[in-house]
């Protein structure tokens, strides 16, 4: 098990996040560009010292800032840091870049063990030149939030897109639209494009009626950007509804509401579960 819990001052903001990961699981970190994913990953790796921070991996303290001190040095910590260029080198084959290890015996049997592990068994002859970048990196992804030095939430992949817990994590897993709800102290519906369907169905989520400021084709179906009031939210369609300047009812499906400074919140009513509300609201433009 990683545990990390690390504050790294940079010029613009401070990095400041905890996490956990079991083992066996894969966890990975998203977020814009400057958020400090690099920043947290090279802390972890060893490659930045940080302001405060105690860091384990398997029960073995790797960073301490507290007493008893402990910073484990990099090639010391068995930790792998790959950044978006592999770094490969081009010359030896796949087999003699996982053969290339300080300290280990990577022949025979263990090398087997490696690439069976990578799913590269198969490769271990190929240049790397002749790899795709999936077979470079051989990534797999888990997702985390992170924005502007803040972990804002931890969780599966559906489970943070359908409940995201602020109105900055639906932001940037794909909210295009956020709803005034009429009577509810400025909380707002987040509406994502995949998550609407056409006409008027109250029971499976919150009824938006607007006029439609722009309608395109979107690969197989059709996408319309749809005016309520002074918002704006954009619909992804299997068909073309409505024209441009046209009335259009869509349903947002089980949306999250967000309060005023922008934390999911429960619809009164509503059995709790962040971001979910009830299916009692019709909301016109």
């Amino acid at each position: 098990m990683l545990e990390a819990d690390v504050e790294v001052d940079r010029r613009e903001f401070s990095v400041s996040a905890a996490l956990s990961v079991a083992a066996g699981e894969r966890l990975a970190l998203f977020g814009p560009s400057g958020a400090g994913k690099t920043t947290l990953l090279e802390t972890i790796a060893g490659l930045v010292r940080p302001g405060r921070a105690r860091i384990t991996l398997g029960g073995r303290v790797l960073t301490s800032t507290t007493p008893p001190e402990r910073f484990v040095p990099p090639w010391r910590r068995r930790v792998g840091l790959l950044r978006q260029d592999p770094a490969l080198f081009p010359h030896p084959s796949v087999r003699g870049n996982l053969c290339y290890v300080p300290g280990t015996d990577r022949s025979g049997p263990e090398l087997a063990q490696v690439a069976e592990t990578l799913g590269i068994s198969g490769l271990l002859p190929a240049m790397p030149a002749q790899l795709s970048g999936g077979q470079a990196h051989r990534v797999a992804l888990g997702l985390a939030i992170l924005d502007r030095g803040r972990l804002l939430q931890v969780g599966a992949p559906d489970e943070v897109v359908l409940r995201p817990a602020s109105r900055r994590v639906a932001e940037l897993v794909g909210y295009l639209g956020f709803v005034p709800v009429t009577g509810h102290g400025g909380a707002v519906a987040g509406v994502h494009p995949e998550r609407v369907t056409a006409g008027a169905h109250p029971h499976r989520g919150v009824v938006l009626t607007g006029t439609v400021a722009a309608c395109r084709p979107a690969g197989a179906g059709w996408e319309a950007d749809l005016a309520i009031g002074d918002a704006t939210v954009v619909c992804r369609l299997p068909e073309r509804i409505a024209p441009a300047g046209g009335e259009l009812a869509v349903t947002a499906l089980d949306p999250p509401w967000f309060g005023p400074y922008g934390a999911a919140i429960d619809q009164p009513g509503h059995t709790p579960a962040p971001g979910r509300p009830t299916d009692s609201e019709h909301i016109r433009s």
